[in-house]
């Protein structure tokens, strides 16, 4: 059974804002599909909408490549900056909200650790 997965907000408790989660050049599908939110979701700053990640209930396995992309230097940098300020995903599975602290999931932080360099569109964490 396949449970429905979307994508959410992108926040961090250095920052006053959620960004949306393709601000980040992620892989996405090739229409974005936006949810309804209602008055509680807007206040919050939620930004529901549809990815290509797929979630199944009764199916063990452990990880596939979604896609493969080459980044610009300009995009590696925007990973950096998120990492930095501790950036977490918000996912919603199944119309039901998951996220939580820094090392719950699937509130998954951005990267692991502090950024050393920024260079050549690769990003180098400690």
């Amino acid at each position: 059974m396949q449970v429905p997965m979307q994508v959410n907000k992108i926040t961090s408790t250095k920052t006053q804002l959620p960004y949306r989660y393709y601000d980040l050049p992620f892989c996405k599908p090739s229409n974005v599909d936006g949810a309804d939110l209602n008055l509680g979701q807007l206040l919050a700053g939620d930004s529901i909408e549809s990815s290509d990640y797929k979630l199944f209930m009764k199916f063990h396995e452990y990880c596939k490549v979604l896609c493969v992309k080459q980044y610009t230097d300009k995009q590696a940098k925007k990973f950096a900056s998120k990492i930095r300020v501790r950036c977490v995903f918000c996912f919603v599975f199944s119309l039901l909200l998951q996220h939580g602290a820094m090392r719950a999931w699937p509130a998954m932080r951005a990267g692991f650790g502090q950024v050393r360099e920024v260079d050549d569109a690769s990003v180098s964490v400690s």
